[in-house]
């Protein structure tokens, strides 16, 4: 379930990637990075139910981010963000990005 992700803390940075999918669900962004990027590894352990709850949550609802803006800038021009409190980290890739659930700004 949602409310069982791991809160996440610290700073925030982001580079638009520029990749926008109207009208979609956080799931459908997850399953464009398992099925089209051949991400699957960084997914694998959220469960069905989460899954499910992810399906009800609009794409623009998460995000992703580095934890220092020169990790964000190997993607672009990196701005810091404000993911809000609360945001739960929903994946994490092996480039030092994280997936996250916008928490309450």
């Amino acid at each position: 379930m949602i409310k069982d992700l791991t809160i996440y803390t610290g700073e925030a940075w982001r580079a638009e990637s520029g990749l926008e999918l109207r009208g979609a669900s956080a799931l459908d962004v997850i399953e464009f990075e398992e099925d089209e990027l051949g991400n699957i590894e960084d997914f694998c352990h959220l469960l069905v139910r989460t899954r499910m709850e992810l399906a009800e949550i609009p794409a623009s609802q998460i995000v992703w981010i580095c934890k220092t803006q020169r990790a964000a800038k190997r993607y672009g021009e990196a701005e810091r963000i404000d993911v809000g409190d609360n945001a739960r980290i929903i994946a994490m890739d092996n480039e030092s990005g994280y997936l996250v659930l916008k928490g309450a700004e």
